[in-house]
């Protein structure tokens, strides 16, 4: 690690101790990082992750559903996304994404399948993308937001294979600039952050930040 990383940068991993700041309620150098990554990332408010992005897909979930309400969903999420349906109640329904035999590939989901999706079920108040997926195919979220917020519902980007999308104009737009309100993604998996380490992006005034809740039942 030494040799890779360099001396300085082992000396900067430090716990949280006094003086340090708390990662659960951050008021000095954990909020001033906190409030650089949403300026770098293009969000509005970020919070750092230490379950990855698992964590912040629950939260997320969490602060968004509870008991009951409808989330629309791809059958291809990550297992965090089924967790945090446990702990909050929401029901899901389910989406099929195109899939490719030839490629053995499960491609994202488009928008007329959202919308359609929207139209069967007018409760829906959470729709749920996974883009990039595993194997890095993105949704064309700047399509998809719109028809999520027309509805009146909120849209969740599980963008964890894709926090580095926002630093090329030749990548495909992140999930932020395309409209997204929630987007959570993992910094360790391609980014510079150690295991773990994650993000949870935030914008616009959809999302009750402040929202306290208890996992169902």
């Amino acid at each position: 690690m030494i040799e890779l990383l360099g001396q300085s940068a082992l000396q900067a991993d430090l716990p949280e101790i006094p003086g340090l700041d708390n990662l659960f309620a951050p008021a000095g150098p954990i909020k001033m990082a906190q409030i650089l990554a949403a300026e770098a990332f293009g969000a509005e408010e970020t919070w750092f992750l230490a379950n990855g992005s698992t964590s912040g897909i629950e939260a997320a979930i969490l602060a968004t559903c509870g008991p009951g309400d409808m989330i629309l969903m791809p059958r291809n999420v990550h297992q965090s996304v089924l967790s945090g349906l446990v702990l909050s109640g929401a029901t899901p329904i389910y989406l099929n994404p195109h899939y490719c035999p030839d490629w053995d590939l499960t491609y994202g989901i488009t928008a007329p399948s959202v919308a359609a999706a929207l139209t069967a079920y007018p409760a829906i108040k959470v729709v749920v993308v996974v883009s990039p997926t595993y194997e890095g195919i993105c949704s064309d979220i700047a399509v998809i937001a719109p028809l999520v917020h027309d509805h009146g519902a909120l849209l969740l980007v599980d963008e964890a294979h894709g926090p580095h999308l926002h630093f090329h104009p030749d990548l495909p737009q992140d999930a932020l600039a395309g409209g997204a309100d929630i987007v959570v993604q993992s910094t360790h998996k391609v980014l510079s952050a150690l295991t773990q380490a994650a993000m949870l992006h935030v914008q616009g005034p959809r999302v009750n930040r402040d929202r306290s809740v208890r996992p169902w039942p």
